[in-house]
């Protein structure tokens, strides 16, 4: 009876944070169907300890402190008006101890909850609480065939993002935040350094290692402030002639209220825009999940290049399933129809360069799209700068035409 009293907590817990999500977050359900959505409880547990012992020894205190207040009072010959003052203080920090207690019930579903999942699932729990530095980056790429295969691939909590490639390609990264109109975005990194002694400038979308900095970066999905910073490094690195590197992997732009009240289509064109006429060579690589405007606005380049298990595609293949068929269950048949992955692009003419990964470590991966971003560095910069600007529109025209 209490384990299927503790199961019907949980559910109506997860329902609760569902309806939630979904109101404040809309057409973002599909991330309701992540793992980390629902880790993200454990960090409720401390709070819910220290709330356990404050609440439990509150009550009987305050309750305690009103009844001496009040009889020393009334044995000093007070009047009615102090005593009755007295009480209703006493009786307002009781009504603090129990609203206490609602948070602390709360809190304790949360961490129900998050002991049911890792129970329930023990490797992605596993998975998403290691260190980056305790995985097995090592280890090669599975052999994947089907589209749907690299998106999962592309989606793996395990894979390499923006902050890896930096690390171990760039030198003397020097990373610069904030938009100077509102703030800073975690989801996107941006600084200069030196690529073999080459002056660059590098914007990164990042989503983070461990569950707590996903959080901080919201998983990757950059708000209108990222964008803005991007393109003031951007603007900076065109006017010190410096090339731009842009590392994409995001399953999209954040969707939430605050980000649309601060102008989250408005910052995305913009950086299309811009993007367009800068007079500097940039180069865009999608290293995990590029999806839709949100990795878009970073993609406007002279050169695309794409890891083999990589994706890009204007709508996931949850949401083109959802949307044709009214079921996400069929995203694997949606995928095949979305022609999403590098290979496909790479027929299409949409990017230039496909970076083999099966049967290669991350550093090997690494090395090899190192070798190539100085090459390409290298021709880009010989060009002047209107027949870069020329070749660019003619890319950016050519695509779809047959």
């Amino acid at each position: 009876m209490r384990a299927g009293a503790a199961v019907s907590r949980m559910q109506a817990f997860r329902m609760r944070r569902e309806l939630h999500f979904r109101q404040t977050h809309p057409g973002a359900e599909h991330i309701l169907r992540h793992p980390a959505f629902w880790l993200t409880a454990y960090h409720e547990c401390t709070a819910a300890a220290v709330l356990e012992t404050a609440a439990a020894v509150s009550v009987p205190l305050c309750i305690l402190l009103g009844c001496c207040l009040l009889r020393i009072s009334l044995a000093a010959g007070l009047a009615m008006l102090p005593a009755a003052t007295v009480l209703w203080l006493s009786l307002k920090l009781t009504a603090r101890a129990v609203n206490s207690r609602h948070v602390r019930q709360r809190l304790r579903q949360s961490a129900e909850y998050a002991s049911y999942f890792a129970e329930t699932y023990p490797e992605q729990a596993a998975q998403l609480s290691t260190p980056a530095e305790n995985r097995k980056a090592g280890v090669p790429m599975a052999e994947t065939k089907t589209a749907y295969e690299r998106v999962q691939a592309a989606r793996s909590s395990k894979r390499p993002m923006g902050a890896y490639y930096i690390e171990h390609m760039i030198d003397d990264f020097v990373e610069m935040h904030g938009d100077r109109r509102f703030g800073d975005d975690g989801a996107i990194i941006g600084g200069v350094g030196y690529l073999n002694h080459i002056p660059v400038t590098v914007i990164a979308m990042e989503r983070g290692t461990t569950i707590e900095e996903r959080m901080q970066r919201h998983f990757g999905c950059p708000k209108p402030e990222g964008y803005r910073k991007a393109l003031r490094l951007m603007k900076q690195a065109e006017k010190f002639h410096r090339p731009v590197i842009c590392l994409i992997g995001s399953s999209g732009a954040y969707c939430g209220i605050d980000a649309e009240e601060r102008g989250q289509g408005e910052a995305i064109a913009e950086n299309l825009f811009e993007m367009m006429g800068l007079k500097t060579p940039v180069i865009s690589v999608v290293v995990g999940e590029g999806g839709s405007g949100g990795a878009l606005a970073l993609g406007v380049c002279d050169t695309a290049v794409m890891l083999e298990n990589a994706v890009y595609s204007v709508i996931s293949p949850e949401g083109c399933a959802t949307i044709l068929w009214k079921d996400a269950a069929k995203a694997a048949e949606a995928a095949e129809h979305l022609r999403l992955t590098s290979y496909d692009l790479k027929e299409f003419g949409i990017i230039e360069k496909l970076i083999p990964e099966q049967g290669r470590t991350d550093r090997e991966v690494c090395s090899e799209l190192k070798k190539f971003l100085l090459n390409e560095i290298a021709r880009l910069s010989r060009l002047p700068h209107e027949e870069l600007l020329q070749h660019r529109y003619d890319k950016f025209r050519g695509i779809g035409a047959y």
